[in-house]
């Protein structure tokens, strides 16, 4: 039977290549890797990667002998629309064709070349820190070497210091107190981490060169493992703790002198506050003092929600929902009454997650919401006029105009431009004006009408989000010095001029043409977004600007820095020739290996022995490998072996797994037994997000499972060996409305699953029926919920050992049980088996904090709640057992694994049973997945 599992896995991981549409072109450095139809894309990419590798490697004193030994291996994709790229060992993933980071994130650099280029400096970076330890254990050597030094290094090598990938964060956080040494390893805030890495990094090569980040990078070469802390004081003759108060002395010098003769501000009337967090806030009538908003209504709430707000004397009252499901900004009509926007579509293509947006418009006039369009990647668009809706397409080399006809529903393409365009607004002849990115990378603004293409703007700087406010005047942002101007082009002339350059950073958020009023957008101390307005023709007759400038002093020379060799910024316009495409067959197969680790072991028992373990895994998690082996002395059957193979093909999941060791939870009708097994299984699953939503999936499964038990002692009702094998197949619905404090505390959560297994066995022929439902929803507040868990089992047959339903005495450990098919029941220590298992757990959730000073020996007491129970299980066996149990319980944990302890009162058959405390450990696991 085994043998038989392993032959099926191996043929059908070989029929994978004939689904496979992958092909891959080789350079000296490099290969990309990519779908059918991106092969110019790849070519560009093998082109930026191919000029900048020597560079790059040039800049850290990396022989390039050691990457043609290992070629960067570049993956592009375009199944998840994010516009980002990561690098694991070798590989280097560039995801997405279409984003808005493309036309918003960069200077006057191309998107693909700075996020390629920042990958390919991770790429180096991780070879300059390979020591001997990575070849016997995997990536996870290098575990203590900081985020901060790894984005500092990859940003400064491969990007200048610039307004959007550093000096907004990192300048907001130092002025309004926020920046601390935590700042630089604290992921919740990624791009703070990111902007305080790379300054710090620029003032150490600023203050010490160069050569120090390559004296740290070669730090005893020849050792098994890199010791970053040890390595970074050698270099600077102190610790990272130290070095960092000369820094930040720094930063408050640069940003003081550089701000002292800015003069301040105040942009006009504050337009409502309706709370944190709002994205948008477009007025809508000035009589009725309505405004349409966008917003996270609280920190928990990881969605979206738009309405229309009515604010008067100082409340604010809500007028219409419009949706609590987009991912997008909202688009208005000139009129007012249509409101447009787009949705995650979720699914899954060449084996991965995949995403793109759904797009709906809403009507105020009669409340009816309308889908247009399926499967766009576009994020933004303009309204045209009253009946027609301009989407915008941002793919690498080119943006698509799509156009929507209300009216007729039709959509037709509309423009097509080599250039990534911003978000564009409508102009007063009936055409568009933009900020697009020319191919030279720099951001100019241009005018589009009756298909014809004018450029605006000509010169040096950043120009961004235009809005044309008169048949005259188009206003925009202007980029000085990485501080965001307020500035005018005047059409009639055709002359630019800067009307607002002030200490604080103003941002056009939308005109409001009623009012003929600019609506402004800025942060406050907390990175609040607050909104002001300010009258155009008062806009338009100031200008407010420093009225000294003078040198740079030294306090600027980390912003100026630049590597000591070729600049990957500026990479020559050479024309390779496109390499030649071959198929990829089982593109899979080529794993990265993430950790290994062994070390001796001791039992009474059994001796000396040897444990291992080791993980393996695709680029794209396409395949994992893991095993985990205990070998002693005393011969394989007292070893403990666990392998498991997940793949992802034809879109769906398939699994192998193998376990040889103890019985897990080795109870059943009559007590404790202690026995061996082995099992074997093979199962498939395939993930369908519902209507492409994110929060609404449906899963079918299926799988096969071999079960072979070996007891270690004689038992009179036990067989001294039993095996069985069977199918069992199932469905999981879930609805899960995403949120920052689940699973501790959900907002709303439905999970309905059911699972129907057959035993094939001549001798043991069974089945085994199961439901399980989860209903949870928060209530009265968004820290107050409530969760209600049910299941239903009933088996019908003889199982090996009389009955395989009920409860058992392991309510300290909650997670899916490896022998028999139980639940717990908190408090009682009982082992009640039958035939058919009803078994109920309500919860009342009090979540108390997200983060807590506290640790448990290692581990951070994170997500803590108090909780209120009840647990109650109906055993049908004859004689109709009963037990329930309450009490209360404090538990905290990050993601699945969630610790507890608590009081309980237990009850049998209606008599008290017990009293006491107890420790509980959860791991949620979802039981169709678990054989």
């Amino acid at each position: 039977m085994k043998k038989g599992l392993l032959c099926f896995y191996i043929a059908f991981t070989v029929s994978i290549s004939s689904s496979a549409e992958w092909y891959r072109i080789n350079g000296k450095y490099s290969s990309i890797e990519y779908t059918q139809g991106y092969k110019s894309t790849a070519d560009s990419l093998l082109k930026i990667a191919e000029l900048s590798i020597p560079r790059l490697a040039k800049m850290v004193k990396l022989p390039l002998a050691e990457v043609e030994k290992a070629p960067a291996r570049i993956i592009l994709t375009d199944a998840m629309d994010i516009s980002n790229g990561y690098s694991l060992e070798n590989t280097v993933v560039i995801y997405t064709i279409s984003s808005m980071y493309l036309p918003m994130w960069t200077g006057n650099i191309h998107w693909y070349q700075q996020v390629l280029t920042h990958e390919l400096a991770h790429y180096i970076t991780f070879k300059k820190l390979r020591r001997n330890g990575n070849k016997f254990f995997g990536e996870v050597s290098n575990i203590d070497v900081p985020r901060w030094f790894y984005e500092g290094v990859a940003q400064y090598f491969s990007e200048t210091w610039n307004t959007f990938r550093g000096d907004i964060s990192l300048k907001n956080a130092l002025l309004t107190g926020r920046l601390t040494i935590r700042s630089m390893y604290n992921l919740s805030d990624g791009r703070l981490l990111y902007a305080s890495g790379h300054a710090f990094t620029r003032y150490l090569v600023t203050e010490y060169g160069d050569s120090s980040l390559i004296k740290l990078m070669d730090y005893k070469k020849k050792d098994w493992f890199y010791n970053f802390e040890e390595a970074f004081r050698e270099i600077y003759g102190k610790s990272v703790e130290e070095i960092f108060p000369d820094f930040y002395r720094n930063l408050v010098i640069y940003y003081g002198d550089r701000l002292a003769d800015y003069p301040i501000f105040e942009a006009g009337e504050i337009l409502p506050d309706f709370g944190e967090r709002v994205y948008q806030l477009i007025p809508l009538s000035t009589k009725d003092s309505t405004y349409l908003v966008s917003q996270q209504l609280s920190p928990n709430q990881q969605y979206l929600t738009a309405m229309i707000i009515e604010y008067k004397n100082k409340k604010k009252y809500i007028r219409k929902y419009i949706s609590n499901h987009y991912n997008t900004d909202l688009i208005i009509s000139p009129d007012k009454n249509l409101i447009a926007y787009g949705r995650y579509n979720m699914g899954t293509k060449n084996d991965q997650n995949s995403l793109n947006y759904r797009w709906f418009i809403y009507n105020r006039s009669n409340g009816e919401t309308k889908e247009i369009a399926a499967g766009l990647k576009v994020k933004y668009g303009v309204f045209l006029n009253f009946n027609r809706l301009i989407l915008i397409n941002v793919a690498d080399t080119i943006t698509e105009f799509i156009s929507f006809d209300i009216n007729s529903e039709e959509i037709t393409p509309f423009f097509r431009t080599k250039m990534q365009v911003g978000i564009p607004e409508r102009s007063n002849d009936g055409g568009l004006i933009f900020s697009a990115q020319t191919a030279s990378g720099q951001r100019d603004i241009f005018h589009l009408n009756n298909n014809k293409l004018q450029r605006l703007t000509r010169d040096s700087l950043d120009n961004r989000r235009p809005i044309q406010v008169n048949d005259t005047h188009i206003i925009f942002n202007r980029l000085l010095d990485n501080k965001p101007t307020l500035a005018l082009y005047d059409l009639k002339g055709s002359t630019l001029q800067t009307l607002v350059n002030a200490q604080d950073d103003y941002w056009l958020h939308n005109y409001n043409r009623e009012d003929r009023e600019i609506v402004l957008a800025s942060f406050d101390p907390l990175k609040k977004i607050r909104y002001t307005v300010i009258p155009l023709d008062t806009l338009l007759t100031m200008t407010i600007s420093p009225q000294h400038t003078y040198p740079d002093n030294r306090y600027s020379h980390w912003t100026k820095k630049e590597p000591e060799a070729a600049s990957v910024l500026s990479l020559p316009d050479t024309t390779m020739k496109s390499p030649t495409s071959e198929a990829v067959n089982l593109p899979q197969f080529s794993l990265i290996n993430i950790m290994n680790a062994a070390l001796p072991l001791y039992t009474k028992s059994d001796g000396w022995g040897i444990g291992a373990m080791t993980t393996w895994v695709e680029p794209l998690q396409r395949q994992l490998l893991s095993g985990m082996v205990a070998f002693f002395g005393t011969g394989l059957e007292n070893s403990f072996i666990m392998l498991n193979s997940i793949t992802r093909a034809y879109n769906s999941y398939f699994s192998l797994n193998y376990y040889h060791g103890p019985v897990i939870f080795p109870y059943y009708e009559h007590g404790e037994f202690v026995a061996k097994q082995d099992i074997g299984g093979f199962s498939w699953a395939k993930p369908i997000n519902i209507w492409g939503s994110r929060r609404l999936s449906f899963s079918p499964t299926a799988s096969y499972t071999y079960r072979n038990i070996k007891t270690k002692k004689d038992y009179t009702d036990i067989p001294s060996q039993f095996s069985y094998h069977g199918a069992s197949a199932g469905i999981d619905l879930d609805y899960n409305l995403p949120t920052a404090f689940y699973p501790a505390l959900a907002k709303r959560r439905f999970n309905l699953s059911m699972i129907y297994f057959n035993s094939f066995e001549s001798k043991y022929k069974f089945s085994i029926s199961e439901i399980n439902m989860t209903i949870a929803s928060d209530i009265l507040s968004e820290r107050l919920g409530i969760m209600a868990t049910g299941s239903y089992l009933y088996q019908n047959g003889a199982f090996p050992l009389e009955y395989g339903v009920g409860i058992d005495s392991y309510y300290e450990l909650d997670m899916p049980r490896d022998f028999t098919y139980t639940r717990t029941v908190r408090g009682v220590n009982r082992n009640i088996y039958g035939n058919k298992l009803l078994w109920t757990s309500g919860e009342v959730i009090y979540y108390l904090t997200q983060k807590s000073p506290m640790m448990l020996l290692f581990l951070p007491i994170n997500n803590l709640t108090i909780n209120g129970f009840y647990d109650y299980a109906k055993i049908e066996n004859g004689n109709g057992e009963e037990v329930y149990s309450y009490g209360a319980q404090l538990s905290f944990g990050d993601g699945p694994l969630r610790l507890g302890a608590g009081y309980v009162e237990s009850f049998y058959n209606g008599a008290k049973d017990d009293i006491q405390y107890y420790w509980r450990i959860s791991l949620l696991i979802p039981k169709h997945i678990v054989f």
